[in-house]
């Protein structure tokens, strides 16, 4: 067989920053490479068939994994409930009524989708849903189709 010839290559950490915030001053744009390229190959096991009856379809049967949490939010299981008053407060966020990031304009097209697609959950789980559900959903839609109202009367 004939000769292969060696490549090299050099992995350099260009950034400018530690992750601690500090400047880094030791970044040496001049050195060459000096590391020997490895051919790796890797072998892909075939997966096993899964039927269908092996799918978990209850919430008992398929709970939901446990992921890091990094950030201190809790991770346990979503409901109903979380679902809609995280479309509400994207609606919100759209309205211009969230102050955290300081003052937004208002986007009433982006918020009267946001309450078009609560109104789509209503209208799509209407009998399927428990009395503290449909109470939550019900109150959401109501105030902000009236934060909409006012706000739109206000805006030229």
């Amino acid at each position: 067989m004939g000769a292969e010839k060696e490549s090299t290559f050099k992995v350099s950490d260009r950034r400018l920053f530690n992750p601690d915030g500090t400047s880094r001053f030791d970044i040496d744009e001049t050195e060459e490479p000096s590391l020997p390229i490895n051919k790796v190959t890797a072998t892909v096991a075939p997966t096993p068939a899964v039927g269908l009856d092996s799918i978990p379809t209850t919430q008992a049967e398929a709970p939901l994994p446990e992921l890091d949490d990094p950030y201190g939010i809790s991770t346990g299981t979503v409901t109903f409930n979380d679902f809609v008053m995280s479309l509400a407060g994207n609606a919100m966020m759209c309205l211009g009524l969230v102050k955290q990031f300081g003052p937004m304009e208002p986007d009433l097209p982006s918020a009267q989708h946001m309450i078009e697609v609560l109104m789509v959950l209503k209208q799509k789980t209407h009998n399927n849903l428990s009395e503290e559900e449909r109470q939550t959903l019900d109150d959401v839609l109501k105030n902000l189709q009236v934060q909409f109202v006012r706000l739109s009367q206000q805006l030229p």
